[in-house]
């Protein structure tokens, strides 16, 4: 199929033949009178509460992480950025994009096919490449924050770090085994599993509001950083969190 879109034309593959996406949702196929043996045929899908969780932890995960912003950009400019500037400045030009392109391109290759569309395969294969480079590099920051946080709580209950140079890597490997692991178990396993993560990674914030709520001082959510501790590399870090 061929149809013009902002003067391009856009190759979208043709569907498939009607019996085979009968052949796919069909629970009964190949199942004898009764069809009980044709229900694992059914194709694994995420409910809408899992999809919803799956979006959390694909671009949020909790805050974890942005400790950085506040101690170089203090609280009124963070907020401002992460739940203002950002998201109208970023995020909604990207969600708008996606949508556009996704709907005029329906395919699974997402910003692959869209950049072998306008660019040919050369440039696709180099964007499948970054992509597949940015993930391992951005993946491989939670394993490391999770023994440091780790780490900070060890030294906070016990008064001193034992977690050597030795178990650190340990330990981040270990974390990097178990969460492919349970991805290597498909949809259903990972779905419940992130109802657990997400009540883990959750939980902290419910019990710091809590229980900060009576030490709140509202007038330093107006705190601003000073012209002269505000420099280049501390706008450069800032600008960095904030975006990732």
């Amino acid at each position: 199929m061929r149809f013009p879109y902002k003067f391009a034309y856009v190759e979208i593959p043709p569907e498939p033949p009607q019996f085979m996406m009968n052949a796919t949702v069909d629970s009964n196929v190949g199942a004898g009178n009764d069809g009980k043996s044709g229900s694992n045929n059914k194709k694994k899908k995420l409910s809408v509460t899992g999809l919803a969780f799956l979006l959390f932890f694909s671009i949020s995960g909790g805050a974890y992480g942005l400790e950085d912003t506040i101690s170089t950009g203090r609280p009124l400019l963070t907020l401002l950025f992460i739940a203002v500037i950002m998201p109208f400045l970023f995020a909604l030009p990207n969600a708008l994009m996606v949508a556009e392109l996704g709907t005029a391109m329906p395919t699974n290759g997402g910003y692959v096919a869209w950049v072998r569309n306008a660019f040919g395969p050369f440039m696709a294969f180099q964007t499948a490449c970054m992509t597949v480079l940015n993930a391992v590099m951005d993946l491989s920051l939670y394993a490391v924050m999770f023994s440091d946080y780790l780490a900070t709580m060890l030294i906070t209950i016990t008064g001193g770090d034992p977690l050597t140079a030795v178990s650190k890597p340990l330990i981040r490997s270990a974390v990097t085994i178990v969460v492919a692991t349970i991805n290597l178990f498909g949809v259903d396993i990972l779905e419940k599993v992130q109802y657990l993560f997400s009540v883990i990674i959750i939980s902290p914030f419910v019990c710091l509001l809590v229980m900060g709520a009576r030490h709140m001082k509202p007038e330093q959510l107006l705190d601003l950083p000073s012209p002269e501790s505000f420099t280049i590399d501390k706008i450069g870090i800032f600008i960095s969190v904030v975006m990732w």
